[in-house]
């Protein structure tokens, strides 16, 4: 997680926005919070879904590879590889 509470704010603004479907969105709210706290694992693993969604692979790769190695316990950057 994060101790940042504005990244925790976009963090689940781009978990809202990605149960909608807006990949563009979603996107844009988890680099915002990567601004706000650049080690926060879980904005980093949703980067990578976001990436991964529009068939960017290995971008999607690096960002859960990122997330993992910030978090080792956070077990979705580990599933979504």
């Amino acid at each position: 997680m994060t101790t940042s509470p504005e990244a925790q704010s976009l963090y689940e603004q781009g978990i809202a926005a990605m149960q909608r479907g807006d990949l563009k969105t979603a996107g844009d709210s988890f680099v915002a919070a990567l601004e706000h706290d650049e080690n926060f694992a879980y904005a980093h693993n949703g980067v990578g879904l976001v990436l991964a969604a529009s068939g960017q692979i290995s971008e999607a790769m690096e960002c859960y590879d990122t997330a993992a190695r910030l978090d080792p316990n956070f077990a979705s950057p580990h599933i979504n590889k």
